[in-house]
């Protein structure tokens, strides 16, 4: 297997003279758009920088660290290795100025691969940006595999690739919940979109603006200041070639299946307002509305939009439909805030208008179409269906199915919530069917850990995190677990006072020890953090609350054992700062568990 680091560096002479110089006798050497020698690479590379107007101090050379694991280095030749680092930087960096020097000086054969910051015809610098490793890393291990190449964490790999896309999305852009919204429409848009035109309009109806280059595409979330991301940014299917691809599809869908397209098409063309003509196809799906950069970016005219699968004027009447009227006929509390805004009953942090809702505590904001679709747990589709009272929308979700949502910005306190005898009831059903004790569901309602609907479904969560939860429902006498959004915050957390801490990977691991005690006062001493589901970032934030610490007790049990990438990566983690790491039963937990004084 291959592995990649990164580096910049300000003094390109220098490195240039150590790659080239390490080098063992025989160990080749390529480039591009340079000589592969030393004294060639170092005044080719100085030239092209001092056209471009590099100034002293500022990173001249970017280095890509390329190394194999000793077994597979005897497989290989010195050679194999230097064509595999060639591949990688032309396919990430075409047309720039590098050089690729293999070193056969250790036990891996590796690659030093230096890359000139400037491009040589458009003069664009490499910027300084971490997403340079993960990409490089993914066509790294495409290298890798073409040749039959084992490649790094192969079993996390593969665990993620079955890991749902909305779960990828939020471990990927956690902390920028204005990228995971913004995806969440734009996947909405390219369900029904045939032209970048539609593509544009579907999403400006939910304020996101779209700029469409020659080579790139451009969106721009709304608020008082615009944040900005690259489509090759957020993946592939944001990007062009994904785009025109499936706007290709989409048309074909209706002009190659006529059983798809009436009645289908007789419906649809009724909702709209003005056009009535036949689905014309677009000849070229890449063609797009042009806008100069510095311009404001416009809508797309009604003739562009005419002959669009999905009546853009149905999600303008539901965009522009109140929110405050809803709220009052759905009977959703509202309270005036001491700076005289109206706000969510619940969740104060979001802030209510008569059409525009704006999260506060993530910068996310809407329409009355994700609110309704959070309030009821709806597809964008479905709610405004629902908002504007039009049945016949629904039948573009059966022919091209329905698109359900992954992220939401905020869940709506539920209206729908069991009584407080009926709530303790049912949690303790579900509490006493895993061995724990019945009266811990009072504790978990009381402390805002758990909340119990009318159908009857359950929810355990973090304290005030709308991020995600662990759901439960009942089917036939038995429990169904699922994971919600992904949930931010720990069911509890302890701080330590002693050397160790108790990590709890299920909730219902943790609830079984301890029980109603939960969240009485206690003797502090071992930590303890209880986490709904296996969740590293978390536990680093614990272990840098608490210095204290330098031991971890993972708790694993038979019906929920611990993954074990989690805990073989954590246990590598926290071995260079000096804390085990060990997996404990649950049994041993409890022991431990006496110390805690609870």
């Amino acid at each position: 297997m291959a592995v990649i680091k990164v580096k910049f560096y300000k003094d390109a002479t220098r490195r240039l003279s150590y790659v080239f110089r390490q080098r063992a006798k025989g160990d080749p050497a390529d480039g591009s758009n340079t000589i592969p020698e030393e004294e060639a690479a170092k005044q080719s590379f100085k030239s092209l920088r001092e056209l471009h107007g590099v100034k002293e101090g500022e990173k001249k050379v970017f280095e890509i660290f390329q190394s194999w694991h000793p077994d597979e280095s005897k497989r290989l030749t010195s050679e194999e290795v230097n064509k595999m680092g060639m591949e990688l930087a032309e396919k990430y960096f075409p047309g720039h100025q590098y050089v690729v020097v293999t070193h056969s000086n250790k036990a891996h054969l590796h690659n030093h691969i230096l890359v000139n910051v400037v491009h040589p015809e458009t003069g664009r610098r490499i910027k300084n940006k971490y997403e340079h490793l993960h990409k490089l890393r993914k066509i790294n291990d495409e290298i890798c595999q073409s040749r039959g190449l084992s490649i790094p964490n192969q079993a996390k790999k593969n665990r993620e690739d079955r890991t749902p896309e909305h779960v990828q999305r939020m471990r990927r852009f956690k902390g920028h919940s204005w990228v995971l919204d913004m995806m969440e429409k734009a996947d909405f848009a390219r369900k029904y979109a045939t032209s970048y035109d539609e593509y544009r309009a579907i999403l400006m109806e939910f304020g996101i603006g779209v700029r469409v280059e020659k080579k790139n595409i451009t969106y721009i979330y709304p608020g008082d200041k615009e944040r900005k991301k690259r489509g090759d940014n957020m993946g592939r299917k944001y990007d062009k070639s994904a785009l025109e691809e499936i706007f290709q599809k989409n048309d074909e869908l209706f002009r190659t299946e006529p059983g798809r397209r009436h009645p289908l098409q007789t419906e649809i063309e009724s909702l709209k307002n003005s056009h009535g003509e036949t689905l014309k196809l677009p000849k070229d799906y890449g063609a797009f509305t042009k806008v100069k950069r510095g311009e404001k970016i416009s809508y797309p005219s009604d003739e562009l939009l005419k002959d669009s699968i999905i009546p853009i004027d149905e999600i303008r009447r539901a965009r522009n439909s109140s929110i405050l009227e809803y709220c009052a006929k759905n009977k959703i509390k509202l309270l005036t805030n001491d700076k005289g805004q109206t706000v969510l009953k619940g969740r104060e942090y979001v802030i209510i208008g008569e059409k525009e809702w704006i999260n506060g505590k993530n910068n996310t904001r809407g329409t009355l179409i994700e609110f309704v679709a959070a309030h009821h747990n709806l597809s964008f589709l479905r709610a405004i269906s629902k908002i504007n009272g039009n049945p016949k929308l629904l039948l573009l979700e059966e022919k091209f199915g329905e698109k359900k949502r992954g992220y939401t910005s905020f869940y709506i306190p539920n209206q729908q919530k069991m009584d407080g005898p009926s709530s303790i009831e049912r949690l303790g059903r579900l509490l006493e069917s895993h061995g724990i004790r019945k009266d811990t569901s009072r504790a978990l309602l009381d402390n805002g850990r758990a909340q119990v609907r009318k159908d009857g479904m359950i929810r355990i969560f973090g304290g005030d995190d709308d991020s995600g939860a662990v759901e439960f429902t009942e089917d036939k006498g038995k429990w169904k677990k699922s994971l919600i959004g992904q949930p931010s915050k720990p069911l509890f957390s302890a701080p330590a006072k002693g050397r160790k801490a108790i990590v709890y990977t299920d909730p219902l691991s943790f609830l079984k020890q301890h029980g109603e005690a939960v969240f009485v006062d206690r003797k502090k001493r071992d930590g303890i953090l209880a986490l709904l589901t296996p969740d590293a970032e978390q536990v680093d934030r614990f272990v840098g609350h608490n210095p204290s610490v330098d031991t971890l007790l993972i708790v694993s049990s038979p019906s929920h054992p611990v993954e074990l990438d989690f805990f073989s990566n954590l246990k590598t983690r926290y071995k260079k700062y000096g804390v085990n790491v060990e997996s404990v039963s649950l049994d041993v937990a409890r022991t431990h568990g006496l110390k805690l004084g609870i």
